[in-house]
């Protein structure tokens, strides 16, 4: 009897972190043990070591002349950022792709390798750089800004398929690079998922409760990295006006970053600092539990938002949902459409005083959180799987 055909090869091409507990090493952590199955992989990333889980499943490792995480965009104004780039450049351009599939996280990193080289290219967008240095209020002359336009469109155009993460990133990519439907390169919309294994209803969150000494209070939970974009402030400076609906309500940070020890500060200087736990990092193993543990999962974050609204696809959606709680989030084009489109999740406008009010509407109406909770939960574990995402971006690799 003939043996199988080898798996086809998928090499891997990113710059993350895969270490830290970012939205994409998470994501890639969490797509590549499922992307194993169907392909023999090879990655090439900047980490000296890979996190245990995801050890096993890589074939082979390239590593990239940068530290891990690093950010390209950086270097576009650093003095040294052209040596940096050209660095980069000979490194990828040395990579053996030419019988694999390529498949990377950034639209640089693909321009980079030349994806013509591979049999096939596959990206995933995250962004754009011409509208990071101009949300970021970078400095960007006239004739910069023009040729980095120009540069970024044409990079869209070289691989065979873009994967992007929401509807708002979609129509951005599609006006900023001219892509109608039909054109080179295709365009699929495919966002983040869950674990259903980790985060499924079921999960016990009494021994945590006990643990942490909540009681009968209202809790309402956030957890993510806290960096300035994620909003830990807003929910701060939405405390005091839950409480003067729901004076036993407590809100629970899980997680931890650079903005931390602000955003203590900034509960101090509200006086709010004994009705707000900050829990630090936690495992990620346990963050199915404090999430079971609380009554509502919240997420006020601070994006600059454009025509297109929301670019993202933030994973804590997921998880929340996963998990079966209610969600109350603001009012954002795209901002968690997968909720909201299931009923997990309400909008409220952005300013404190009204997300402070849709939480304690939420807290009063418990009958409606937990329907809330259930129909995320049932959407969750149908639609939204790191299993199904990875199904997803195989076919897409492998056209028939």
């Amino acid at each position: 009897m003939a043996s199988p055909p080898p798996p086809p090869s998928l090499f891997v091409v990113t710059l993350e972190d895969l270490s830290r507990p970012t939205g994409q090493s998470l994501r890639l952590r969490a797509l590549l043990p499922h992307l194993a199955r169907r392909f023999h992989l090879t990655l090439a990333s900047c980490s000296d070591t890979l996190p245990v889980e995801l050890a096993p499943h890589i074939a082979a490792r390239w590593r990239l002349p940068l530290p891990a995480g690093a950010r390209p965009i950086r270097w576009f104004l650093h003095p040294l950022g052209p040596w940096r780039m050209s660095r980069l450049r000979r490194a990828l351009r040395r990579l053996p792709v030419e019988n694999s599939i390529l498949y990377t996280d950034s639209i640089l990193l693909a321009e980079m390798v030349r994806p013509r080289r591979a049999a096939r290219a596959v990206v995933e967008v995250n962004g754009s750089i011409t509208e990071e240095f101009r949300n970021r209020g970078l400095p960007l002359t006239g004739p910069i800004r023009r040729w980095l336009e120009r540069w970024e469109r044409r990079a869209f155009r070289l691989p065979d398929h873009l994967i992007v993460a929401g509807a708002g990133l979609e129509q951005f990519v599609r006006e900023f690079a001219g892509l109608a439907p039909g054109d080179r390169p295709a365009i699929s919309v495919l966002g983040n998922g869950i674990d259903p294994a980790r985060f499924h209803p079921g999960v016990d969150g009494a021994r945590l409760r006990r643990r942490q000494g909540w009681g009968a209070r209202p809790v309402g939970i956030f957890h993510g990295w806290f960096r300035s974009y994620q909003g830990v402030d807003n929910l701060i400076r939405a405390v005091p006006h839950i409480l003067r609906r729901r004076p036993d309500f407590l809100l629970v940070l899980v997680g931890d970053g650079p903005c931390r020890a602000d955003a203590e500060a900034l509960a101090d200087r509200l006086g709010v600092r004994s009705r707000i736990q900050f829990a630090g990092a936690v495992e990620a193993g346990e963050i199915a539990a404090w999430l079971a543990a609380a009554d509502v999962a919240l997420y006020y974050p601070r994006y600059h938002v454009g025509a297109h609204g929301f670019l993202g696809d933030a994973i804590k959606f997921y998880e929340y949902m996963g998990a079966g709680k209610p969600i109350v989030t603001v009012d954002v084009p795209h901002l968690g459409a997968p909720a909201v489109q299931a009923g997990a999740a309400i909008h409220s406008a952005a300013t404190p005083e009204a997300f402070a009010a849709a939480v304690c509407d939420l807290l009063d109406n418990p009958d409606r959180a937990r329907a809330m909770g259930r129909a995320g939960a049932d959407a969750a574990h149908r639609r939204h799987t790191w299993s199904a995402v990875a199904d997803k971006i195989a076919d897409i690799c492998l056209p028939p």
